[in-house]
């Protein structure tokens, strides 16, 4: 399996998750049809694992991490607002730009990469006092992940950490498998058990992984879809329900 269809089937998967949360804005769908909401929230929760596996490889072959890094918070900052408008509408019922508990994804991918930069600068010290305020700076991006309350919180930026450590060793993935799965079993407000199985499904996905490029896809494509999508299902969600 290529990269480019690992990432067609994260997007695909990221889209069917959040048109879940769209349709259990509706109480009255979210109690009538729980099963069908809940293999939406299934397929959702195959995308986080892949997405950060892609920025694990994505720092190896890109180009410019500095740059890598920034468009990731650029696109971090202008999705936010959709973001927003979508957890808003699902747990409040109406259309706010404002939802303080948690932030986009995106966010979480950014710390990620300066974790792994971070990293990288580790190895390259010698001395001790470099070696520690390098090791200190990750701690601070977890924390940082931690505070801003970004989604999938700090163990996600810690896996994708891990990820780019032991890209060469066969514990890689399942290392990742055992903190996704404890992120939803015992780090998630309540357990969230129907999302381990999309977890456990990304997990075999990667092990298909070839390594290989694959059809080119355009590099902006994932990043205008991610806030489009989110912006397209609140208002549809919002119209629909009657939260405008």
């Amino acid at each position: 399996m290529s990269n480019f269809q690992l990432k067609i089937i994260a997007i695909i998967g990221m889209f069917a998750g959040h048109i879940g949360y769209g349709l259990a804005a509706s109480p009255y769908i979210k109690a009538n049809f729980e099963l069908e909401i809940n293999l939406l929230y299934v397929l959702g929760s195959i995308a986080p694992p892949i997405f950060a596996f892609l920025i694990s490889e994505g720092v190896v072959h890109t180009r410019s991490v500095r740059k890598y890094f920034t468009v990731m918070c650029i696109f971090a900052l202008v999705s936010e607002i959709p973001y927003n408008m979508l957890r808003s509408v699902y747990r409040f019922h109406t259309l706010s730009i404002f939802y303080p508990r948690m932030q986009n994804v995106l966010f979480t991918l950014a710390l990620g990469i300066a974790a792994i930069v971070l990293y990288k600068k580790l190895v390259q010290q010698t001395d001790f006092l470099s070696r520690f305020f390098c090791i200190l700076l990750i701690m601070i991006t977890l924390i940082t992940a931690h505070l801003l309350r970004v989604d999938y919180g700090w163990i996600m930026v810690f896996a994708i950490l891990m990820l780019y450590i032991l890209r060469n060793s066969r514990l890689r993935l399942p290392i990742f498998a055992v903190l996704m799965l404890i992120y939803f079993l015992l780090m998630s407000y309540t357990p969230q058990f129907y999302r381990t199985a999309g977890t456990l499904i990304a997990i075999v996905l990667l092990y298909l992984y070839n390594g290989q490029r694959g059809a080119k896809i355009n590099k902006w494509f994932f990043y205008i879809f991610y806030p489009v999508h989110l912006l397209v299902i609140a208002f549809f969600a919002a119209a629909i329900f009657g939260y405008l």
